[in-house]
């Protein structure tokens, strides 16, 4: 079952969202079921969360590989590291994944990460150099570059410019 629901951001702009049976919205910004709020009324800023920022966490099994490749292949900056997690100052962080329960059968690395640079095919160029094997070479599609590959863990990870 997909609900509808119409959203408000920081600025005000009235945006339209679907999420699943399960209700999970992204971004949740402030939300109310459709047709609760026309598309013409406005909530009260004192209402919207202020959002500061956004942080990705990839959860991994091999902290020490993932963050070998995070830092040193890709060259972000740790800022705070533990025994089980790390943050990067870019907005990245990696987490120690548990060991999914059969059962449950859910996948922890499913996830993809989209680093904004400022020249994607500079950046090809250097990642190829430092052994990164990219799947989707740079492509450039309504204004925006991209180019995919995996990191230690499978996860995809994006490069984008406009």
């Amino acid at each position: 079952m997909v609900n509808s629901y119409l959203c408000k951001d920081i600025s005000g702009t009235a945006v339209v969202r679907r999420a699943a049976g399960d209700g999970v919205i992204q971004p949740k910004i402030s939300c109310v079921p459709r047709g609760k709020l026309s598309s013409h009324e406005t909530i009260d800023r004192e209402t919207v969360v202020q959002i500061n920022g956004v942080m990705a966490m990839v959860m991994v099994q091999d902290i020490e590989k993932a963050l070998r490749f995070y830092r040193d292949t890709l060259g972000l900056t740790v800022q705070d590291e533990q025994e089980d997690w790390v943050v990067f100052q870019e907005g990245i962080s990696l987490g120690l994944a548990p060991e999914p329960a059969p059962d449950l059968q859910l996948a922890f690395n499913t996830v993809m990460v989209t680093l904004v640079v400022d020249d994607v095919n500079a950046a090809y160029v250097e990642l190829t150099k430092r052994g990164v094997a990219f799947f989707l070479a740079p492509t450039t599609e309504a204004g925006a570059t991209f180019a995919t590959f995996r990191d230690s863990e499978g996860n995809l990870v994006q490069l984008l410019s406009n």
